[in-house]
């Protein structure tokens, strides 16, 4: 049976509205009656035909028009059927219409696949229902439609009089075309620009998430405006991955094409920065960083000092003159952009500075446009002009945006400017834009929180090895750097983690290195090393129940015996009792129960 075969009921008092699958096969259908008014759903059964469903009952995830809408390029989504309807009948080719089966409510992650790769424009009826609906079904569809934005039915002008149409049907009946609808709000030049920008990040890039290239859409206005004196901070963007080619440098390749004054760097030297930067600000685009910071030092404290401070303005380093040798200061406050592979190969100061931007390796089965610079270059050249003529007239008041508490304080202060820019687009691009600073830096400090479990795992695993004995730092890192199934071999670009960067990693969670004598006292040597006491807090928190009870008997700070159901000091919480007995197999064991309990999308970093 196919959507022919069916007759709909369509008279004075009744409605019905067939849904079927692309090949025609009808899976449910609305009704709806007049008098009285009452909606209610039926579904297809093999055996007996339409049935009505039960309240509660679970429709098949079908689009309305579903055969239209895939083989359409340009779908409009409406509200009800009826609208849906009445487009099909004057929409030319290549365009369909469809509605969200459940009026008020969104697709769903089956449906929205219906609109993978198209161009949607959503219907906004002028109610205040209609308004959060149709913001609500843009966000939603914005991940897999190619582009997404949201229109409203024509005003009539007559006679110095204005008379606003609510409806698509109404619209259409006043003689106006599909063309005529006009972007909900009159959408203000921000939002196109940064709607037109994400666009055109996305014809080269897939992104890990739907935020990434809202964020650098919105980066890319705010290097027009850092010169306004109501901002006094640049969020410097930080864009990391595991491995190479995961399109770290096609980012910056696409930014070097919008942002204001662009100038990528490789390997520049600390007076390179500091004398240009104090002669024109320009958006530092900064790859390859990884390689500068790998080996931390003197050669590299003068170029962390000019990030620490050149994301606030007014920001300046004291050098000597060239020539005369006098005490100069240079101006360093600027846009940066930073890319590098690894999480630890950037400063802690200078991630505390940077919105994280982590990458993936693109899939075989994603396709996206091959970029020819030279020629898209010349294609936005009418974007560019736009951005640098938005930036000389748009006024953004005397009061920053409003303080968002969903993040920390330098957080907070390095978002304000690309807050202020998203409020200037309206109210969903300020939504969006707050949604996307809380998952951008929720990501990073996950990824740390998983791998500092994961190394107090592996560290467990260790002391299990040594049956609670002491341990030099040497040995512990070459136990450390040796587990195949860690990250931590891979740290300085393959060098492996440093002596400093253990220290670092456990100092919050109150782990030290002390003096240790391994050995008799005549013969044995003193030197920087673990007990396994200083670890005790630390693993009864964040490391598997069976590991730590398998540890606890090598714990000489505790007294008596330890208890398979009450723990010897309450304070402890092991935590959630991982599948398998675990723990034992020294460092693989533990760590692969931390696998298991935390995020194995986080513990290699991204991708």
């Amino acid at each position: 049976m196919t959507v022919a075969d069916v007759v709909p009921i369509t008279g004075k008092d009744e409605e019905t509205f067939i849904y079927a699958t692309v090949n025609g096969e009808p899976t449910h259908q609305k009704t709806i009656t007049k008098n009285p008014y009452r909606t209610f759903w039926r579904v297809m059964d093999e055996e007996r035909g339409w049935v009505e469903a039960e309240i509660g009952d679970e429709l098949p995830a079908v689009v309305y028009n579903a055969f239209d809408v895939g083989e359409a390029s340009t779908v409009y989504v409406f509200e009800d059927e009826r609208s849906a309807d009445a487009v099909m009948r004057v929409a030319p080719e290549g365009v369909a219409a469809t509605c969200n089966p459940q009026r008020g409510e969104k697709f769903g992650p089956e449906m929205a696949e219906a609109f993978t790769g198209k161009d949607v424009i959503v219907w906004r009826e002028r109610a205040a229902d209609g308004q959060r609906w149709a913001s609500m079904i843009a966000a939603e569809l914005e991940g897999c439609a190619k582009s997404v934005r949201i229109v409203e039915p024509a005003t009539d002008y007559k006679d110095g009089e204005s008379g606003e149409y609510d409806s698509v049907i109404d619209h259409l009946e006043a003689g106006f075309s599909l063309e005529d609808a006009k972007p909900a709000d009159d959408k203000n030049e921000t939002a196109t620009l940064l709607d037109d920008l994400v666009i055109f990040f996305r014809r080269f890039i897939t992104f890990p998430t739907k935020h990434h290239a809202k964020v650098l859409s919105l980066w890319t206005l705010h290097t027009y405006v850092l010169d306004r004196d109501l901002f006094q901070f640049t969020p410097y963007l930080w864009i990391y991955s595991p491995e190479k080619e995961s399109g770290k440098s096609k980012v910056q390749e696409l930014l070097a094409l919008v942002v204001m004054n662009p100038w990528r760097i490789i390997t520049p030297s600390e007076a390179a920065i500091y004398r240009t930067l104090n002669k024109t600000p320009k958006c530092l685009l900064w790859d390859e960083i990884d390689t500068v910071f790998n080996e931390r030092g003197a050669a590299t404290e003068g170029l962390r000092a000019i990030l620490n401070a050149g994301f606030e303005k007014g920001a300046e380093v004291t050098r000597c003159n060239a020539t005369s040798f006098e005490p100069a200061n240079f101006k360093v406050f600027s846009a940066k952009c930073i890319a590098g592979i690894g999480l630890d190969n950037v400063p802690d100061t200078v991630r505390g500075r940077s919105i994280p931007f982590p990458m993936k390796r693109r899939k075989a089965t994603e396709q996206v446009e091959r970029l020819r610079a030279r020629q898209v270059k010349v294609e936005i050249e009418p974007l560019v002009e736009r951005l640098v003529a938005w930036s000389k007239k748009i006024d953004f008041g005397k009061k920053p945006p409003p303080w968002f508490d969903k993040l920390g304080d330098r957080q907070a202060d390095i978002w304000e400017v690309l807050l202020a820019v998203a409020d200037m687009a309206g109210e969903k691009w300020g939504l969006d834009a707050r949604a996307a600073a809380v998952a951008m830096h929720s990501v990073a400090d996950g990824e740390a929180e998983v791998e500092g479990a994961l190394l107090l795992a592996d560290i467990a695993g260790v002391f299990l090895g040594t049956e609670g004995e002491p341990i030099f730092s040497a040995e512990l890192l070459e136990k450390l750097n040796g587990l195949e199934t860690s990250p931590w071999a891979t740290f300085r670009n393959g060098a492996g983690l440093s002596v400093q960067k253990l220290a670092a990693m456990l100092r919050p969670y109150g782990a030290k290195p002390v003096n240790i004598r391994i050995g008799s006292a005549e013969d044995g040597s003193v030197r920087k090393g673990y007990r396994l006491e200083s670890f005790w807090d630390a693993f009864g928190r964040y490391i598997p129940s069976e590991a730590f009870k398998s540890l606890h008997r090598y714990n000489s700070t505790e007294t008596g015996t330890y208890s398979d159901t009450e723990p010897s000091d309450p304070e402890l919480d092991f935590g959630k009792k991982p599948n398998g007995s675990g723990g034992v197999d020294q460092c693989s064991g533990v760590a692969a129960q931390v696998a298991t309990e935390g995020s194995p999308e986080l513990l290699g970093g991204v991708g």
